[in-house]
């Protein structure tokens, strides 16, 4: 089926002149968001995508799948000593593939829909709250975004040829490396090559579809090994493991909707984008529903397949929007051809045009003009304090190596790492310390609070550490500076003279703070004396009573004099505001 621009062209140049004031909408929202770029609250996500790139440059990246990312990144320790920095950066290269994605978001609708039409699929993306807020994060979401849809639009543009097919498989084949989650767009493509080129005959496109496949699983293949082989394969993870432990978590087909709350609050919140994407979907399938055009009818449901994976995916949190819903954008373009095609001669369907386009502007637009506080400053704050406590890199316990220079000790406690930690039920914390040493603790997460009893931590429940794990480290951590703890003792001798004894988990320098000298070790101390300790036991005894010591690690570590920002380091994923 061959589709012309003029068979797509709406009868009225009026659509078209709307269509431009959506595209200066559109470039309007892409310079207020760069704003964002430099102000939003940096995710765990975030800093974990980051830790990858550190850890490939030290040499222990130990998986290939989702990895791949990282050899264009190498860059970023370059920017600055700040992880911040480095995320302020990367989030530059999101925001340059986030107008790419618009781009052929724009193209896709252009060849299907005509121009007048094809803006408003960017307007509709680019308008979603949660693209506002995520669209431009240091995450594999917009990469992979932008990848299939450069494919989409190889296999469906003008004069498209075998050439074009090899080269959508090979961009395919790159964003299932960045991340599994890919293959939900797979029957978006194997629709599009079936009912969306320009070949004529059946058994072209059934030849189009076996190259792309072919393509694409030789250079998935083939990049795997490349990317694996500069890793230290002795420790590398095999894909297929790493897959079928994703799969069998990430897909729940006995807990529907998995995410509803997020999914609600952004139809809710907006209700105009959510009308555009399924109305389009639903004039997809009635398109494919009728006789003369159902070819092209199962290529544009093909474009609106990933909506329904927020039925049974895990992950559905609102960073994935920007991912699934790039193609699905294209039927928003589909939406205003079929009214155009419709009322476009009515005087009252350009006023209601018009109107939408304010709905869907004045949401991100207020959202971007508000958002003028600096939501990384306690971030930043942190860090720098960090790095200016130990100039060199040293182990540490975070929730998602916030400090990605330096080699995180733990799992990533996300809501996944903490469901299969809490699953197994078997207490970590002392085997890390005693073969780690970590020296300290950045409480970013509220599990790692260890100013208080496991019982009074914040934060639900069921994300607490394990009873001994949460004693653990509030028995080898004591509070330095905002949320940072460093590994050190509280003791207390109550009886004049009596011996106690004391267990270290993590040798080295600790620093004597007390008001009274003390004998460690049966060696006189003083306050503010430098001890070293070994892994082990050790005693103390006190030459007054009662009396509280703290051991702290390290010699005269960096404790700035002013209080922090926030302790809150992330704020957690936005829900959209009216």
């Amino acid at each position: 089926m061959h589709i012309t621009a003029a068979s797509r062209a709406v009868s009225n140049p009026n659509p078209v002149a709307l269509s431009w004031l959506a595209a200066g909408a559109v470039t309007v929202l892409l310079v207020l968001k760069l704003q964002l770029i430099f102000l939003q609250n940096i995710n765990w996500d975030e800093f974990f995508f980051l830790s990858m790139v550190h850890s490939a440059l030290r040499g222990d990246l130990a998986i290939a799948l989702q990895t791949v990312h990282v050899h264009a990144f190498y860059w970023l320790p370059q920017v600055s000593v700040s992880e911040v920095d480095q995320v302020v950066a990367a989030r530059g290269v999101m925001f340059a593939l986030q107008v790419g994605t618009c781009g052929f978001i724009y193209l896709v609708g252009r060849r299907l829909f005509g121009p007048a039409a094809a803006v408003f699929g960017g307007l509709a993306y680019l308008t979603l709250s949660y693209t506002v807020d995520h669209g431009t994060s240091f995450r594999a979401d917009p990469i992979a975004a932008f990848l299939l849809m450069a494919a989409l639009w190889m296999i469906v543009r003008d004069r498209s040829g075998m050439a074009e097919v090899v080269a959508a498989g090979l961009l395919t084949a790159v964003a299932g490396l960045v991340t599994i989650k890919s293959i939900f767009y797979v029957p978006t493509l194997v629709l599009a090559v079936l009912c969306l080129t320009q070949a004529q005959r059946a058994q072209r496109r059934v030849v189009e579809l076996i190259v792309l496949g072919l393509t694409a699983l030789a250079a998935f293949g083939l990049f795997y090994i490349a990317h694996g082989a500069s890793l230290d394969g002795a420790k590398n993870i095999h894909a297929a493991n790493l897959v079928a432990v994703s799969s069998a978590k990430m897909i729940q087909l006995d807990n529907l909707f998995p995410r509803s709350p997020y999914l609600l609050n952004s139809m809710f919140g907006d209700p105009a984008v959510w009308i555009l994407l399924l109305g389009g979907f639903a004039a997809a399938v009635a398109t494919a529903a009728s006789g003369a055009r159902r070819q092209r009818g199962f290529g544009l449901v093909g474009l609106g397949l990933p909506l329904l994976t927020f039925i049974f995916y895990r992950n559905a949190f609102p960073y994935f929007y920007v991912f699934v819903l790039a193609a699905p954008a294209v039927l928003a373009a589909g939406m205003f051809d079929r009214f155009a095609r419709s009322h476009g001669q009515n005087r009252k369907f350009h006023w209601v045009v018009a109107m939408t386009m304010v709905v869907l502007a004045m949401n991100p637009i207020g959202r971007y003009l508000r958002n003028d506080v600096d939501r990384t400053a306690a971030q930043r704050q942190h860090i720098d304090v960090v790095h200016r406590m130990f100039p060199r890199p040293v182990a540490y316990i975070d929730r998602s190596s916030m400090v990605a220079s330096f080699p995180k000790v733990g799992f990533f406690m996300s809501t996944w790492g903490m469901e299969s930690y809490l699953a197994a039920g078997r207490p970590i914390m002392r085997g890390l310390l005693t073969r780690h040493h970590p020296v300290f603790v950045l409480a970013n997460i509220d599990s790692l609070r260890l100013d208080a009893p496991r019982v009074q931590v914040a934060g639900t429940k069921r994300y607490r550490l394990l009873p001994a794990d949460h004693a653990v480290l509030r028995e080898n951590f004591v509070h330095h500076w905002g949320a940072i703890w460093v590994a050190g003792k509280h003791l207390t001798a109550s009886v004049l003279g009596q011996v106690y004894q004391f267990e270290i988990l993590i040798p080295g320098s600790y620093t004597v703070e007390s008001a009274v000298p003390v004998m460690i070790d049966g060696v006189a101390r003083r306050p503010g004396a430098k001890v070293m300790l070994d892994a082990g036991r050790h005693t103390l005894v006190s030459q007054t009573a009662p009396a509280r010591i703290v051991l702290r690690w390290g010699t005269d570590l960096y404790r700035p004099a002013e209080t922090p920002i926030s302790t809150q380091l992330f704020v957690g994923f936005a829900v959209p505001k009216k």
